[in-house]
């Protein structure tokens, strides 16, 4: 849960170091969703699909990536963007992030949260075993690519 604590902090200095542009965060928010679709689809279940596939067998145990793995990409990012000035593009995919981990949490771990979620029964489905809705943030990608099913 490092990440519920970081990825705000992150957000918070990219703000302060950069200032903020709506369109810029709008754009790293849909970057984000498309990011998190492939990354699903091609990387956790093909390259880390064993140590994914402990996400599918135990969903209330072992919920994403680890912070070790999930720290550098974003201190990365954070480099990128402040040496190239695109702060607000970043802030918007760190946002989509964040609102894709607390989906994820809240969709293995129903609480208060979990009925806003909107594609929670799209993901349970997913849990099933099919290669089907790989997105937890949205379905739009899952529709455009054909890997939605109702």
């Amino acid at each position: 849960y490092t990440d519920f604590v970081l990825v705000p902090l992150l957000i918070s200095g990219s703000i302060a170091l950069g200032g903020f542009n709506l369109l810029w965060f709008v754009w790293g928010v849909v970057l984000w969703t498309l990011a998190e679709y492939l990354t699903h689809r091609f990387l956790f279940h093909r390259m880390f699909r064993k140590e994914h596939w402990q996400h599918h067998m135990r969903k209330n145990d072992y919920v994403g990536v680890s912070t070790f793995k999930t720290i550098p990409a974003v201190l990365l990012l954070l480099g990128l963007a402040y040496l190239t000035n695109i702060g607000p593009l970043y802030q918007g995919i760190m946002f989509g992030y964040l609102f894709y981990i607390v989906a994820h949490d809240a969709i293995h771990h129903p609480n208060w949260l979990t009925k806003l979620m909107p594609n929670s029964v799209g993901h349970i489905r997913h849990h099933l075993g099919d290669e089907i809705n790989f997105g937890v943030s949205t379905s739009i990608w899952d529709h455009v690519f054909g890997t939605y099913v109702d």
